[in-house]
């Protein structure tokens, strides 16, 4: 995440080659899911990498995990459910406490990152709209979000 925050691009366009072409099917199943690995937060992506209005991550924080090191901003806007456990997403003006079933929903622009401060893992459904449709400049001229 710090790499991919860094870069201002999305952590999906980290894991694409640059032979990837267009999906040609709407499904992406369970064992093609393009997968971060970090033991404070695991991020599973559900949608196609070359979808340009959406990012749908399943989050695994583990107890003490966040998202990213430190408050961030990107465009579009986000919204999460809590499947399991208890996370907080911190904002430069404050926090939110979110349980099994809360769901929130802010401007991406609003720096922001998620904390598992419990001791108990955490998972979450993430999901970002990308503004206008577009992803921020990456490395091959596509626009990236992403949390």
């Amino acid at each position: 995440m710090a790499i991919a925050d860094a870069l201002v691009v999305s952590p999906g366009d980290l894991l694409k080659d640059d032979d990837d072409r267009p999906s040609t099917s709407p499904v992406v199943r369970r064992d093609e899911r393009h997968i971060i690995e970090d033991p404070l937060c695991r991020r599973e992506y559900l949608m196609h990498l070359d979808d340009p209005y959406l990012e749908v991550a399943e989050l695994f924080v583990a107890p003490g995990g966040q998202s990213r090191p430190a408050l961030a901003k990107h465009l579009g806007r986000d919204y999460g459910v809590v499947i399991e456990g208890e996370v907080v997403v911190e904002f430069s003006h404050g926090t939110e406490t979110l349980g099994p079933g809360d769901y929130i929903a802010f401007d991406s622009g609003d720096p922001h990152r998620i904390v598992n401060a419990s001791d108990r893992p955490a998972r979450v459904l993430w999901i970002v709209v990308l503004a206008g449709g577009e992803r921020r400049v990456g490395p091959r001229g596509r626009r990236g979000g992403g949390d």
